[in-house]
């Protein structure tokens, strides 16, 4: 049987183009692996998004 994570993810504008993206993926992929998931579906959002804090 094989499991699927379908996730969405982003990172604050702020924070891009510093590699947190590629943190991010590498962290869900070492997570995956250790849960038996074999396969991720990953959502990405190309619009701003407001924060409320």
């Amino acid at each position: 049987m094989h499991r699927t994570w379908n996730i969405g993810i982003g990172v604050a504008q702020n924070m891009q183009q510093q590699g947190v993206g590629g943190q991010l993926m590498a962290a869900l992929k070492a997570e995956a692996r250790r849960q038996g998931i074999h396969r991720i579906e990953l959502n990405v959002l190309a619009t701003k998004m407001l924060w409320l804090t």
